[in-house]
């Protein structure tokens, strides 16, 4: 049990540390910089807790971590692309990107904030694309979450359920950030 506290010391400060800067952040106080590099072991810890709530036998929790982490790699992607997604300077985006993205979101006014949906379709716009097969994965988590009972339907979900939505969710993470999760999982695994 000591060599696990040990392990995942540093990690907890870093997240606890990143938590307060993305807040600032959120806020429209503070620069996203130094909390970019840190934001794969948020996703990591996100997709983990996503597994011991599975563990559990709360898979309609699990889920909703499940989206949560898919929600926070494309909030990193914007981040990283210089793009505060909960208050997006629409203004300083390029007219064709801006276009390309109002044309896919059918809409005529650009979102107050960039949720998991329009984030996904921003990064389309500015040219990102995602495999036909990981579009249905990420579909299949969003529908799964919303149709919950803990957000906008009625439904349990199982620990089939769980288990197949926290590994498309490692998939999204990833193919959206550009680079592998495997070692920050590690850090923040509460295995023995």
């Amino acid at each position: 049990m000591i060599h696990l506290l040990r392990r995942i010391l540093e990690p907890g400060r870093q997240l606890e540390e990143l938590q307060r800067t993305l807040s600032k952040i959120q806020g429209g106080q503070g620069k996203a910089e130094g909390a970019v590099s840190r934001l794969p072991l948020l996703i990591a810890d996100t997709l983990e807790n996503s597994l011991r709530r599975m563990r559990e036998g709360r898979a309609t929790d699990s889920i909703l971590r499940s989206y949560r982490a898919v929600e926070v790699a494309v909030q990193a992607r914007l981040l990283r692309n210089g793009i505060n997604p909960w208050r997006p300077a629409w203004h300083n985006t390029a007219p064709e990107i801006l276009c390309r993205f109002l044309s896919l979101m059918k809409a005529t006014e650009p979102p107050r904030n960039i949720s998991l949906y329009s984030g996904w379709t921003f990064l389309e716009a500015t040219g990102q694309s995602f495999d036909p097969a990981l579009t249905e994965r990420r579909n299949d988590l969003q529908r799964s979450r919303n149709d919950s009972y803990l957000e906008h339907g009625y439904q349990r979900l199982d620990s089939a359920d769980a288990e197949r939505l926290n590994g498309y969710a490692a998939i999204l993470c990833e193919e959206i950030l550009g680079e592998s999760l495997k070692d920050a999982r590690a850090a923040v695994r509460h295995g023995w």
